[in-house]
């Protein structure tokens, strides 16, 4: 699940993501 939550972050530069990461 990290992965794709990684490549989707990346492909979707989102605040919330970010702030996970």
């Amino acid at each position: 699940m990290f992965t794709t939550d990684a490549i989707l972050l990346k492909k979707i530069p989102v605040s919330d993501g970010d702030s996970l990461y």
